[in-house]
């Protein structure tokens, strides 16, 4: 027996963890998110989280790990919706035709796609967007034929098996 919290890998999954002990379980389940556990109280948690993880640590640490990390997110959403800002502007250059009706669809599809390249691969050289944006148009073209979305309903009504 290797003792009340056991850390297993598992192929396919990551690391499972066990914990045999009732008042050990019971209290990773219930206890009080709010509170900071340190010392001996982070038994099962860093058992889950593993020893160095911000979830475990004391609470000044605890909340340095976590200020760093919440300004870390903001300023990578900031950043993007910079790009995304940018590329808004550069795509309102009378690409939409204002004088004859148009498919909205392909021309939403299009601008949507322009975004994702330019914003996920950093890319604005013309020629590399529609090299790198011409695999998720067939992906688009492929999600969107009618077969595809009569396989997808009716294998959600449980009628169609593959």
């Amino acid at each position: 027996m290797y003792g009340p919290i056991v850390s297993v890998p598992v192929f396919g999954f990551g690391n499972l963890v066990l914990v045999s002990e009732p008042g050990l379980v019971k209290q990773v389940l219930t206890e009080n998110p709010q509170v900071l556990l340190g010392g001996e109280g982070v038994g099962p948690a860093a058992a889950i989280y593993g020893h160095d993880s911000m979830f475990v640590q004391e609470e000044p640490e605890h909340l340095r790990r976590a200020t760093v990390a919440h300004l870390t997110a903001a300023r990578r959403r900031a950043a993007l919706l910079r790009s995304d800002h940018r590329v808004r502007h550069a795509m309102s250059d009378g690409r939409l035709p204002t004088d004859r009706p148009f498919q909205l669809l392909y021309a939403a599809r299009a601008m949507t796609l322009d975004v994702i390249v330019r914003v996920i691969f950093g890319v604005n050289d013309p020629g590399d967007i529609q090299r790198l944006g011409h695999p998720f148009e067939e992906l688009l073209d492929l999600g969107l034929t009618e077969e595809t979305t009569m396989r997808y309903a009716l294998r959600r009504f449980g009628t169609l098996r593959w």
